[in-house]
């Protein structure tokens, strides 16, 4: 029988606790700690570097290692126990360290994991296995958040984070190793973006940044413009909306075809929150004409595109467009993933309010309220409480809102009735 969070009722996978509550409670998620004495990875990924890890020749890893810290041959050879011209002769070839613990030893000098240097044991295999485990889990995370489960996919993803860093700092900077750490750290960002309440919302952009601090040195344009797109849109969400425009260009401009339309769709939505009209026009055409033409998933579909533009052109002030709009798109997007459904739904609420057909949000509103509740999505309810907040026969609405949102920050939170809570109302997504 699985185990459940007490309070969320979330699956916990290994017994720990709820990341998910841990997050939405404003509890940091601590990482390991890190040794003053080792070597911060950012500079084994230089592509000298990494071509020199890829030889496992002693003398190309000791050399670039000098290079990168700026070492002299005398002060490794203090710290290794030998002579200056021993150093030389293995960086020039001439010598080689053949014994077992002696290259564990320079290995763990150096920063890197023993089986770079070709000693294979438990823990070189502890490493592959490591490789095929955190694949395995990046696939059930996604599965999960994608079936509007995102506590589910913290909780699913948390465990192998703390791992990864770990293990990262313990020297194991293979590009393998660090691509599936930057995946890992810019899902996590994601799945906190959804669970997070819009004040706390920094915390998902620092992971998606934290990623994109390494795929900044991978070769990996197609992680590399995944990275951006999550970073951007969590900046977006965060209000950092500048830096979302930017970052989200930067990934359009390099996305291959498989990446590009949620890329587009984050653009859409990053330029219309930030007033650019024109971009926000541009992109969206954009995103209809591959929409009609790409094979619909429930991450992008024609639905999803038609929500993005609704919301947009609500956004930009253009409340004529928006009605036009509204009443050739479906109420709810039911090809779409569970979370991109209750979106849609709330998005549909939030322009039959502003065109003044309160009696359509009216019915709408509960079925909203509870899909954001079924996904966890903090954020959704919010525009449900600004939507309507202030509507004359949406009161009730208003204060159901409320009343779920401190469901979902857990029992310690502020009540739904308290000022810190209603302060939260206001923010803007």
């Amino acid at each position: 029988m699985a185990l459940v969070c007490g309070t969320c009722g979330t699956e916990l996978h290994d017994g720990s606790p709820c990341v998910a509550c841990r997050a939405s409670g404003g509890q940091p998620l601590d990482l390991p700690g890190t040794s003053a004495s080792r070597i911060t990875i950012l500079p084994w990924l230089r592509p000298d570097a990494q071509a020199a890890l890829a030889t496992g020749h002693l003398s190309r890893i000791l050399t670039a290692w000098r290079k990168i810290t700026g070492a002299t041959q005398a002060e490794v050879a203090n710290d290794l126990g030998y002579t200056d011209s021993y150093i030389s002769q293995i960086e020039h070839s001439r010598r080689d360290i053949t014994n077992v613990g002696e290259r564990r030893r320079i290995a763990e000098y150096l920063g890197i994991a023993p089986h770079v240097l070709g000693v294979t044991d438990q823990e070189d295999a502890d490493y592959r296995g490591m490789l095929a485990f955190g694949e395995s889990t990046l696939r059930l995370a996604g599965i999960a958040r994608n079936a509007g489960r995102p506590a589910a996919a913290l909780n699913e993803l948390w465990p192998l984070v703390l791992r990864l860093e770990d293990r990262v700092q313990r020297g194991h900077v293979e590009p393998a190793m660090i691509s599936l750490l930057a995946r890992a750290r810019s899902a996590l960002g994601v799945y906190l973006g959804d669970i997070l309440p819009v004040q706390a919302l920094s915390i998902s952009a620092q992971w998606t940044g934290r990623a994109l601090q390494l795929t900044e040195h991978l070769a990996d344009a197609d992680l590399h413009a995944q990275a951006l797109r999550s970073h951007g849109n969590e900046l977006r969400k965060a209000g950092d909306l500048d830096g979302a425009v930017r970052r989200l260009r930067q990934s359009a401009a390099i996305a291959g075809d498989g990446m590009r339309p949620t890329v587009l769709v984050a653009l859409a939505r990053a330029a219309a929150d930030a007033g650019a009209d024109d971009l926000f026009d541009t992109t969206v055409t954009d995103a209809q004409q591959l929409a009609a033409i790409a094979a619909p998933s429930p991450l992008f579909n024609e639905e999803i595109v038609a929500e993005v533009r609704l919301r947009g052109l609500l956004h930009l002030g253009r409340r004529s467009e928006a009605a036009n709009a509204l009443w050739r798109q479906s109420e709810r997007a039911p090809n779409s993933a569970p979370q991109w459904q209750a979106i849609a739904l709330i998005t549909t609420c939030e322009a039959l309010a502003a065109t003044g057909e309160t009696a359509d949000a009216a019915r709408l509103l509960p079925e909203a309220i509870t899909a954001a509740r079924a996904c966890r999505l903090p954020q959704q309810i919010q525009r449900v409480i600004r939507v309507a907040t202030g509507v004359r026969g949406l009161e009730d609405i208003a204060e159901e809102g409320r009343h779920t949102l401190h469901e979902l920050a857990g029992p310690d939170r502020p009540s739904p009735a308290s000022p810190a809570t209603r302060a939260l109302e206001g923010t803007t997504p």
